[in-house]
């Protein structure tokens, strides 16, 4: 059984574009995969990297989910080109930090 480790949270303020340009993330891990739990901004969302050794490399498997209490006050189809543009944001954070760990 795999249990969280004590949850993180990170007051975050985006100076760009973003559809949260402020929002309260909780991060959260376990062995194999890390949590982020958005709350605070225009749209509540969780975020779950999966993390499985594949033998040669690292596979990565990213869900995003929405809370069913959640007013999105959009159609989710008009979320993904966002959401596709902070996955691949997170993607590139995600490794960073990977690669900082295995590297000390």
């Amino acid at each position: 059984m795999k249990t969280a480790t004590d949850a993180t949270t990170f007051h975050v303020t985006r100076q760009g574009d973003a559809l949260n340009s402020e929002e309260d993330i909780t991060v959260t891990s376990t062995d194999g995969s890390v949590e982020y739990q958005s709350r605070g901004g225009r749209l509540a969302y969780n975020l779950r990297f999966d993390l499985e050794d594949t033998g040669d490399g690292t596979l990565i498997s990213e869900t995003l989910s929405v809370p069913d209490d959640t007013n999105t006050h959009l159609p989710l189809r008009l979320l993904t080109p966002i959401a596709h543009r902070a996955f691949a944001m997170n993607l590139s954070h995600l490794v960073t930090l990977i690669e900082s760990e295995v590297a000390a």
